[in-house]
């Protein structure tokens, strides 16, 4: 069995390999280059069974990305964490709690599915989530005492990002409390000292983040793991389930939509007997939103205390690399939460 799965993932490393890059390079720098198109041909073909309203932005020769070069640095593809599985290195993967959203099947059964891949064991990033509540939820309070007028989430890496080099005067007022990523890794590599960690999620920015994090050594999105479920044949519904045995709260799986860090937060300073803090969330960081939150930044007042701060419009359920769509994962992801 062991020998069947280690050739069916290097033949899964051989498929994504000729079919995801082309002239791979790596330059003096140290740098890798991946040459990349995108095309949807085939819905010119079936241009009849096309919302209306959505002709205009097809592109009449179907090409929506001209071949491109792109740069990308070692440990930024699903590439390298195939590659180590297929050589038996142990690996822990630890999941976004977007993954709710994304199957029709119990999460049990995708934790499985993600466990036959060859990870060690699955943990939650809804427990790391907890300890962001509880730290986040303290750092408010003690922002508020000393007088400052409103602090911002931190768990975005998008918006961190976007903070930091457009909008310095709000490096003061973004939260200092790490991201439920953060959190989860380091209990990944108290629970497992020599294996390495690989973050799954819906967001690309997290590979950001994860540079910065000596705890995280691999990003994988959700679309690249169920590539691989594809490649190896494993089908989520039929796969024997994985029960977690830590159980992570309602509130810390809602960290996913909008308004879950927020609401997480709030019911925190409930429970403890703290005085509630108005808060505002900010979800799609678009041209008006980010104009919105630079001028927080500049006039140093904000119409609340507690602004959660998301790129994607309705939070990470709605990232750029889920595998549900958005409507079904909200649905599904809705479903999944009434059970916690």
């Amino acid at each position: 069995m062991a020998k069947r799965r280690a050739l069916a993932l290097l033949l899964c490393l051989l498929l994504l390999l000729c079919t995801a890059c082309g002239g791979q390079t790596q330059e003096d720098a140290g740098a890798l280059r991946c040459t990349v198109t995108i095309e949807c041909s085939t819905v010119l073909e079936h241009m009849d069974a096309l919302n209306p309203d959505k002709a205009d932005i097809v592109p009449a020769d179907g090409v929506l990305l001209p071949e491109t070069t792109v740069a990308f640095s070692e440990g930024d593809t699903v590439f390298d964490v195939l590659q180590r599985l297929r050589e038996g290195e142990k690996m822990v993967a630890v999941v976004a709690p977007a993954i709710l959203g994304q199957y029709n099947a119990p999460t049990e059964k995708v934790y499985g599915a993600i466990k036959a891949i060859g990870f060690e064991d699955v943990i939650e990033v809804a427990q790391g989530a907890m300890e962001t509540i509880r730290n986040e939820g303290a750092e408010l309070e003690e922002k508020i005492e000393e007088g400052q007028a409103f602090m911002t989430t931190s768990c975005c890496p998008s918006w961190v990002e976007l903070a930091n080099k457009h909008i310095p005067e709000m490096k003061p007022f973004i939260s200092s409390t790490g991201s439920p990523m953060y959190y989860a890794a380091r209990i990944a590599k108290e629970k497992h000292p020599d294996a390495q960690v690989v973050f799954i999620g819906p967001c690309v920015a997290k590979r950001k983040e994860a540079r910065r994090d000596e705890c995280v050594d691999f990003v994988m999105t959700f679309e690249e793991i169920n590539s691989i479920f594809d490649g190896l044949g494993i089908e989520v519904a039929t796969t024997d389930p994985f029960p977690i045995p830590f159980v992570s709260t309602r509130a810390a799986h809602g960290f996913a939509q909008a308004g879950g860090v927020m609401g997480a937060v709030q019911l925190f300073l409930t429970d403890n007997n703290r005085p509630q803090v108005e808060g505002i969330q900010v979800s799609n960081l678009n041209k008006k939103n980010v104009s919105l939150l630079r001028a927080y930044a500049k006039s140093g007042k904000a119409p609340a205390k507690f602004i959660e701060v998301m790129a994607c419009e309705g939070g990470c359920i709605t990232g750029p690399s889920t595998h549900n769509l958005h409507d079904a994962g909200k649905r599904q992801f809705a479903k999944e939460l009434a059970k916690r």
